[in-house]
């Protein structure tokens, strides 16, 4: 799969030197969030958003996220990626799917901006690249073992 092309609240200022980068952190400028309607989003992540909907995939960016107050969702840098029906596994199809769509992101990440994914269990980060894909815990916020918790459902990407 081939991709083209200062949160206020952000702490520390967020680099990635790839292929791609420097990626500088962004403002979540973009109001509102087209794919809720709330909120807003980064340039960076429309610039993904815009790729995923034109090759048909749902889509959920800005959300409070009150359970989880270090969640990209509420700094417009993170969406959630829907193979089917929230709550419910995916078909095979739909997994083989979103397995396809998971490998192009991360290796697409030096060129999008992209920081993080969550899929399936697992969790991918640019920063612990050379670790491969390692089990994911919930944060310490999400139930790892339940389907959405454990983003089963979703793929849940963070861009810096």
């Amino acid at each position: 799969m081939s991709w083209n092309s200062r949160t206020p609240d952000l702490l520390e200022p967020v680099v990635f030197t790839g292929p791609g980068g420097p990626f500088l952190p962004e403002a979540a400028s973009i109001r509102p969030d087209p794919t809720t309607g709330r909120g807003g989003i980064t340039p960076r992540l429309l610039a993904l958003v815009a790729q995923l909907q034109t090759h048909g995939w749902r889509l959920s960016c800005w959300d409070p996220h009150q359970q989880n107050p270090h969640s990209d969702h509420p700094r417009g840098r993170a969406c959630d990626v829907f193979p089917g029906t929230v709550g419910v596994l995916p078909s095979r199809a739909e997994k083989a799917r979103t397995d396809n769509l998971v490998a192009g992101l991360q290796a697409s990440a030096g060129q999008t901006g992209i920081h993080y994914l969550i899929w399936y269990g697992r969790i991918w980060n640019v920063s612990r690249a050379d670790e491969g894909w390692r089990p994911y815990n919930g944060g310490g916020i999400y139930d790892p073992a339940s389907i959405t918790g454990g983003h089963y459902d979703h793929i849940h990407i963070s861009v810096y």
